[in-house]
């Protein structure tokens, strides 16, 4: 599942994920980076995430849910869900996570009060 980052979105991607609750990792056999969010102690099921670039170059995160590990030495095909609910649940998450820092951003410096313009007098 594809989750877009706004252009507002001014905020470290490691950390925001972090804060997320997922951890960077980077897989030995392919060299990518990746972001997983582990559901048990175990190494699955987890959230998958990676960061790319869309077609005009913008960030964004394509997620998705491994049930398990790939099952043949030296493949990477293994057991994924792309657009179910719980994928669909998680991306919702993320999607609230990125509009709040996106939002948070300072309008103005000034502080308001009751003033002829509204503005507190130094």
């Amino acid at each position: 599942m594809k989750i877009l980052l706004p252009d507002g979105f001014r905020v470290n991607i490691r950390d925001f994920l972090r804060k997320m609750g997922y951890t960077f990792e980077t897989d030995s056999m392919s060299g990518k980076s990746s972001f997983c969010k582990r559901l048990t102690t175990d190494h699955y099921p987890r959230y998958h995430l990676y960061v790319v670039k869309d077609i005009i170059g913008k960030n964004c995160f394509t997620l998705h849910f491994d049930q398990k590990k790939p099952s043949y030495k030296n493949s990477a095909a293994h057991m994924a869900e792309y657009d179910t609910p719980i994928v669909v649940e998680e991306a919702k998450k993320i999607q609230k996570a990125i509009f709040e820092q996106t939002s948070i951003a300072p309008q103005n410096s000034r502080e308001q009060k009751n003033g002829i313009f509204g503005w507190k007098r130094k």
